[in-house]
């Protein structure tokens, strides 16, 4: 037995509304007491796209955004077992970066870091994409695993070459007829956080 074993260290990458944080826990009830009507209220099983349901809703994404921006307390969103496994990951040393979307608030950057810090996330780098893609934050060949709920942003690091490894797709009815390649699908129940 080799006592000197050690696990290759990766990239790790997280994005953080629905894989650290809950965020359609926090926001859909609000959603629906600012857009829904007693017989149109949204549940979480019916977003299966963005398009279908704010047009079921009336609104557009500009709508939306403004909503979230105005309506969501981001800074309160509950963390999910993801940030354990997370920290785990940083304990053993690998890298670990977060990447979001999240330019459409105002000082996103100052949000977000005293979010992690309150969930007590461990982390190396964030990153607010805005209009770039999640993707172009790192070089070809530099991330060995994304955990990501949006199945374009996953095609998009297996595409430009930047994930070399596995991509982890958590399970939401946005991607549930999502597969490919070298992704597994994940729901945070399956998460080991030991």
């Amino acid at each position: 037995m080799n006592h000197d074993y050690k696990p290759e260290l990766k990239h790790i990458v997280y994005d953080i509304d629905d894989v650290l944080a809950d965020f359609w826990k926090t926001a859909l009830p609000l959603f629906n007491e600012e857009f829904g009507s007693d017989e149109n209220i949204l549940k979480l099983e019916d977003i299966t796209s963005f398009n279908g349901f704010v047009d079921r809703f009336n609104i557009n994404k500009d709508d939306f955004l403004e909503f979230v921006k105005n309506t969501v307390p981001m800074s309160d969103l509950a963390p999910t077992p993801y940030i354990h496994l997370m920290n785990r990951q940083y304990d053993q040393g690998h890298k670990i970066s977060v990447v979001t979307s999240r330019d459409y608030i105002a000082d996103a950057d100052a949000m977000t870091r005293s979010w992690l810090s309150k969930v007590g996330a461990n982390y190396h780098e964030l990153h607010i994409s805005g209009k770039k893609r999640k993707s172009e934050f790192f070089s070809v060949g530099d991330v060995g695993l994304v955990y990501e709920d949006h199945h374009e942003n996953l095609d998009d690091y297996f595409d430009s070459g930047v994930l070399v490894g596995l991509g982890v797709i958590v399970d939401k009815p946005w991607n549930e007829s999502y597969k490919r390649e070298s992704v597994i699908r994940q729901s945070w129940k399956g998460t080991y956080c030991g």
